[in-house]
């Protein structure tokens, strides 16, 4: 099979292209052959990757460029990634080649949580825009690929026909993550110590999504002495005993943190764009075997239910993720252990980027054949 996987803007560390490039490796693995085709703006000779497709298009010419990229006879499948990559794949369509749709999230619900985040309104020309592509996508692509089964759900009650829809989560290289080394300098270099009972840790980046207050809210009022915090990737700006914040760390490295935590917390608030995501995080915390204590929110919270492999809070109040806390501090080491192993059996059933390439290898097939 010969894929076109088709994306817009630039590389970047950031869970979308960590799924676009693993997606793109493992169908490579299984003897595919996939070529990332850029459409960009300008091109950049000194960052161009070598095996890659780089076509250089404005806004008034992109369908043309398009269309002339993707007629081309060595391609069976064009692969959009993201709403704009789907868009810029939908004149393949005019070539008699499928089109996917690999949809990420919901590209409006994004949009206003970012600017409302940042108490702005909204641009009137941007809302159109935006809904038009998503309709576009949604309307002319061949299949819809999902990350969550609640945005599944929601695109069948808009009349999205299931069998057009694939389930396609956010999948983790394990060996990727782990690595081959032991060494966790981790402990050493910000001189974690082990005086406290528990230690809860966090991965991710300032965005108005992650429920950072609701985590600053609960770090103030927890008991120093008995609950650790760990933070990687942000700084709270609070003094207190029980607050590591620590840089962003690089994917190589990030298992040091699973490793010297009992338990990874996912403080996500209520809103669409948390109802229908699958983050990546989660994945991972499941890989490293982690129990997970959630807000009731999302696949991780249906997860963590059935599976028993972690707490959901009964709410999105400090009080109840403190409670949460509380409850899985108290818990004895077996239970603990208990709730590791439901974690990293869930990583196996659901998170590993071979079993998930192996299902949507199965659609693409059916596609073309």
């Amino acid at each position: 099979m010969r894929i076109a996987s088709v994306v817009t803007g630039e590389r970047n560390a950031y869970s979308a292209w960590i799924r676009i490039d693993a997606i793109a490796k493992f169908l490579a693995q299984k003897g595919h052959s996939v070529e990332m085709v850029h459409f960009v703006s300008k091109i950049d000779r000194g960052s161009e990757i070598k095996g890659e497709r780089y076509i250089k298009t404005t806004k008034i010419d992109a369908p043309l460029r398009s269309y002339l990229a993707l007629r081309d006879s060595r391609y069976d499948v064009v692969y959009g990634n993201t709403h704009q990559g789907a868009l810029l794949s939908l004149p393949g369509r005019l070539t008699s080649k499928p089109v996917v749709f690999d949809m990420h999230g919901d590209i409006l619900s994004e949009y206003l949580l970012n600017k409302s985040s940042r108490k702005k309104k909204p641009r009137l020309k941007d809302t159109f825009f935006i809904n038009m592509t998503d309709k576009l996508d949604k309307t002319f692509s061949s299949m819809i690929l999902c990350v969550s089964q609640q945005i599944i759900k929601d695109l069948v009650s808009s009349g999205v026909r299931r069998e057009q829809i694939a389930f396609v989560p956010n999948g983790i290289d394990l060996e990727e993550i782990r690595g081959s080394s032991n060494n966790n300098t981790l402990r050493e270099e910000y001189k974690i110590i082990s005086d406290f009972d528990t230690v809860i840790g966090f991965a991710g980046r300032w965005n108005s999504w992650q429920g950072i207050s609701l985590l600053r809210n609960v770090i103030k009022e927890c008991d120093e002495r008995k609950v650790l915090f760990i933070l990687a990737g942000l700084d709270l700006k609070i003094k207190k005993q029980n607050l590591i914040c620590i840089p962003w760390l690089p994917r190589t490295r990030i298992w040091e943190l699973y490793d010297v935590c009992d338990a990874m917390v996912l403080p996500r608030n209520d809103n669409y764009v948390n109802r229908v995501a699958g983050p990546t995080k989660f994945a991972e915390y499941c890989a490293m075997g982690k129990p997970v204590i959630s807000t009731p929110i999302g696949d991780p919270s249906d997860f963590i239910r059935e599976r028993k492999s972690g707490i959901v809070v009964d709410g999105f109040e400090t009080d109840n993720l403190m409670a949460g806390i509380e409850k899985f501090a108290s818990m004895d080491k077996d239970e603990v252990a208990k709730m590791g192993a439901n974690s990293y059996q869930l990583y196996m059933d659901e998170f590993r980027w071979t079993e998930i390439v192996d299902r949507l290898e199965t659609r693409l097939l059916d596609l073309i054949s």
